[in-house]
């Protein structure tokens, strides 16, 4: 009897593509770390609205109250675009003045450092604003998407008639106890003023005791500022500091200040001192009546939806315990519930997707162990990816929840190749290793090559040149969120799956397969008909004999496929659309009109849509020169069939042209940073390369430059297509201006430097 020799395929030959074959428990743990390092991520990844993205631009902003734009011009832009211009790899400067106030974009080249950057500019700014007038200022800003990743809540606090009574309450009551909630960084109040105390002085008092104004001012400043470090004591306890604090208590004392040394002139004698609210420059209200905003901003690496949930909490806790008062807490926007929304949607598509594939691949394999195979390898390639996100420092925002919702339906290819391999080479008479280890090996580089050809899918965005960081950190996130599934997937096709088939699914193909043997034994060594195998043999026979009309068929039913693909899409374009809650406009109004008491009135005009049936509320923010306007609706079932975002907009567009306002979409007119002006950088939709297209006119003379760019604004709003064409420099309120007499200053012997300290103190709040 011949010695029969040994199965080649019992001794499996070690490599990376048989590991988990020879060491399953190993390979088993390692998996199972995975997975509970996924579990890990998902508690302790920060969830956020949006990713924080930075571009490659930076903006200073500047403020010097009471100067002339020529003078900040001279005075702060010029020596501040000189010294930045030093700076290496500045690729553009953009720079402009509005009023008193300005801005200064830089963008630097590609690959410049911006944290360096950041630094160097903040210490050219600090230097510069050391030379100018007390109360000027300079702030650099980065270009970056922080204030939608950051804010979690924007709320309204309601039921007073008085602004200033509602800023203290939130303040003081309101904002310390949200800022208390875990997560929070801060609570910032908006709308309404502080209280101040402010000295009225009476020239004509002064006059006739003798002192100036000047005296006065002098003596207010020293008194409000009288809290000097002295030194410091030591002894056995240690060191003490000493600190002299003659400031006055309150404003009884602030009037018994003397005005001069060596004269009984009090302030009191001269001036009327009160505790009163400070200026208003923003106020906030809801249906007309006056409120307050209250802006919660999260911690970077809070959680927003439990976040979320923990200050709506807070929030009916304020509500109950105020709600005897009148004083109500509204929420305006919360990103947590938007956030919410959009990870209970891709959640469900990506669970609707994946069931669908798992029925159609058990409607082919007839097999329920190979489906759960595939069950199995999906959620554990994810759970991979969330723990690369994890160890990547990104966070779960719509952008990392989108890629891995697109990325569910490229994990079950490599599952399903690799599995079904096995499952060959088991047909053939493999054993369970050798069937494991070869179809991982024949396989595997198809499976990688497959996977590498995706990845090279966004190769042309990192070599091309976006225009904008932003743009070019976003497709690099998307990429991520998606590749990072991907090469989960492709670990787990070359490690889990085929230990699964080997301990999952082999012994139940091999069970099968011994019964189609005994199944052949009964049919005399032949092979049993299989209907399926039948039915595509026939299918595939007949198109072969025919190949025209197979063809001709194929053709037929894709061009009935994207004939029908365009109809689906014309219809959903031309169909109603999407039905929106609310609705934001930004206010723009009429050139000089600069007063927050006239914004007030055009405000007034607007807010009547609240008495339009199906309004549920009107949000307003209001500023001397504009603000924003948000509707919200009631339910769907509740409202009217014609309202709608489009119905508001053009209900609202009359009383705006009365008012002589303009209303804009959300982001419109505004410049860098966000603070009014045309520079690049405004606005969401700028920092992700979305904003309006802007003409820029340079020139020499302002005034010829303000008239050719209100000719070019006219003639833009003539072409087809421009919704709205605006300037983005306007000119400020009306000023008036005071020319000395040189005669009667010789006739009343007055100097000027007599009377430059009684214009400075009139112009001074």
């Amino acid at each position: 009897m011949a010695n029969r020799l040994p199965n080649p395929e019992r001794f499996v030959r070690g490599g990376l593509d048989t590991l988990a074959i020879r060491r399953p428990v190993a390979v088993a743990m390692f998996f199972i770390a995975l997975v509970m390092l996924g579990g890990i991520a998902w508690q302790r990844l920060p969830v956020q609205l949006f990713p924080a993205l930075t571009g490659d631009s930076l903006y200073v902003s500047f403020f010097r109250p009471g100067s002339e734009p020529e003078t900040i011009e001279r005075e702060i832009l010029m020596p501040l675009e000189a010294r930045i211009r030093t700076l290496p790899r500045v690729a553009e400067t953009w720079g402009e003045v509005t009023g008193s106030s300005g801005s200064f974009v830089v963008r630097f080249e590609r690959g410049a450092n911006l944290k360096v950057r950041e630094l160097e500019m903040r210490r050219i700014a600090a230097d510069l604003a050391r030379t100018q007038p007390r109360n000027a200022f300079l702030e650099v800003q980065a270009e970056d998407t922080s204030i939608f990743s950051n804010i979690a809540m924007a709320l309204e606090v309601t039921g007073s008639d008085d602004e200033d009574a509602l800023h203290d309450l939130a303040t003081e009551m309101i904002a310390p106890r949200l800022t208390a909630v875990p997560g929070v960084s801060q609570a910032v109040v908006g709308g309404g003023a502080s209280r101040q105390l402010t000295v009225w002085v009476d020239p004509d008092r002064c006059a006739a005791l003798g002192v100036t104004t000047e005296q006065v001012t002098a003596a207010v400043r020293s008194a409000a500022g009288r809290l000097r470090y002295l030194g410091s004591l030591e002894d056995e306890a240690g060191r003490t500091a000493v600190m002299l604090d003659a400031r006055p208590a309150g404003p009884v004392s602030m009037g018994e200040v003397r005005v001069v040394p060596n004269r009984p002139v009090l302030l009191r004698h001269v001036a009327e001192v009160e505790i009163g609210s400070g200026r208003r420059e923003t106020l906030y209200r809801v249906n007309g009546e006056p409120s307050v905003g209250v802006y919660v901003f999260k911690e970077e690496s809070a959680n927003l939806v439990r976040l979320g949930r923990d200050l709506r909490r807070r929030i009916e806790e304020i509500n109950e315990e105020f709600g005897a008062l009148g004083i109500r807490l509204l929420i305006g926007d919360d990103a947590a519930e938007l956030v919410q929304i959009q990870i209970d949607r891709l959640r469900n598509l990506g669970l609707s997707g994946f069931l669908v594939a798992l029925f159609v691949l058990f409607l082919f394999l007839r097999q329920w162990r190979a489906v759960a195979v595939v069950a199995i390898a999906v959620p554990v390639s994810l759970a991979t990816a969330l723990a690369f996100l994890y160890l990547a420092g990104q966070s779960l925002n719509l952008i990392t929840l989108f890629g891995l919702a697109v990325g569910v339906g490229l994990l079950v290819d490599n599952s399903v190749v690799v599995f079904e391999s096995v499952q060959r080479h088991l047909e053939r008479g493999s054993s369970p290793d050798g069937a494991a280890a070869g179809g991982i090996r024949r396989t595997g580089r198809a499976i990688v090559a497959a996977s590498v050809t995706t990845a090279i899918v966004f190769l042309p965005a990192a070599i091309m040149d976006l225009g904008s960081a932003l743009v070019r950190n976003l497709i690099a996130l998307s990429a991520l969120a998606i590749l990072l599934p991907l090469f989960g997937s492709l670990l787990v096709a070359i490690g889990l799956v085929p230990l699964l088939a080997r301990h999952l699914a082999a012994p139940a193909a091999l069970d099968r397969l011994a019964k189609l043997r005994e199944r052949r034994k009964r049919f005399g060594g032949l092979v049993p008909p299989d209907p399926t195998r039948i039915l595509f043999a026939g299918v595939l026979a007949s198109a072969l004999r025919r190949p025209a009309s197979w063809i001709t068929g194929v053709v037929a039913a894709v061009v009935f496929s994207v004939i029908a693909a365009l109809f689906l899409v014309a219809s959903s374009a031309t169909g109603p659309a999407p039905v929106a809650d609310r609705v934001q406009l930004s206010v723009r109004l009429p050139e000089g009109r600069g007063s927050l008491e006239s914004a007030v009135r055009v405000f007034e005009q607007l807010e009547r849509i609240h008495e339009v049936e199906g309004v549920d509320r009107v949000e307003s923010m209001i500023r001397e020169e504009g603000g924003s306007l948000t509707v919200h609706l009631v339910d769907e079932d509740e409202r009217p069939e014609d309202l709608t975002a489009r119905r508001v907009r053009q209900l609202l567009r009359a009383p705006a042209r009365r008012a002589g306002a303009e209303l804009l979409n959300p982001g419109e007119g505004a410049g860098p940073g966000g603070r009014g002006g045309g520079g690049p950088g405004g606005g969401a939709q700028d920092l992700l390369g979305g904003g309006p297209s802007r003409v820029v006119l340079s020139g020499n003379d302002n005034e010829q430059l303000t008239d050719l760019a209100a000719q070019v604004t006219e003639r833009l709003r003539e072409i087809e297509g421009i919704a709205s064409a605006y300037p983005a420099v306007r000119p400020g309120p009306d000023e008036l201006h005071v020319s000395p007499n040189r005669r009667a200053f010789d006739t009343f012997g007055v100097l000027l430097d007599e009377v430059l300290p009684m214009l400075n103190l009139a112009g001074r709040e």
